[in-house]
């Protein structure tokens, strides 16, 4: 079924669109030239029905979780604000390295997963905050705004089993080679090529 919904907000051409009750809120967003560099993509408001929808693009893409990206619906109005004040980075070994806006239901393990999980030869063991100038283990710390989680790499790794893979792939990086017999199976652990490659 055809709808039409307006976008206002952080995205990069808000106005008046038309879609299908088939699409979500990612894709009327795309039809809006995206986020801006400034917008949250973990508050967004989507209203017009009987009760408002906030919708969280980073735990859909990150996670599958399918409910935080809903479908589109007649009339209703899709409101991308600028990113929550209350904001984390995770920098380390893990897939899609990056600052996330955190909210208080928000774990270790689901920020990890915000950040597109441990690569290969992360230590999940071996995981940090940074507050301050300080260093905590992350295990036994309660998350804060603006902390650093490091998630540092497996120290038995020999260096002979690694290898970096940078340029036009999805996830740069180093990966572990043991028992990989294949240049495209190590392509496929570093996401595969970028549309420009």
């Amino acid at each position: 079924i055809k709808v039409r919904f307006s976008i206002t907000g952080a995205v990069k051409e808000p106005g008046v669109y038309q879609g299908y009750t088939s699409q979500r809120v990612s894709d009327a967003i795309k039809m809006a030239g995206g986020v801006l560099p400034g917008g949250s993509t973990r508050r967004i408001l989507f209203s017009g029905g009987p009760h408002d929808i906030w919708v969280d693009l980073d735990l859909a893409e990150f996670t599958g979780d399918i409910k935080s990206d809903p479908c589109l619906y007649a009339g209703y109005t899709i409101y991308v604000p600028q990113k929550f004040s209350h904001r984390i980075q995770i920098i380390g070994e893990v897939n899609n390295p990056r600052e996330i806006e955190l909210h208080s239901p928000d774990n270790l393990n689901l920020l990890i997963a915000l950040a597109g999980g441990y690569r290969n030869w992360a230590d999940s063991n071996n995981i940090q905050i940074i507050r301050n100038g300080n260093v905590f283990n992350a295990q036994s710390e309660t998350i804060q705004p603006g902390d650093i989680i490091k998630v540092n790499p497996l120290s038995d790794i020999p260096v002979f089993q690694t290898v970096l893979i940078f340029g036009a792939v999805a996830n740069p990086g180093k990966f572990q080679a043991a028992g990989i017999p294949t240049l495209g199976e190590l392509l496929e652990k570093a996401g595969g090529f970028v549309s420009k490659a």
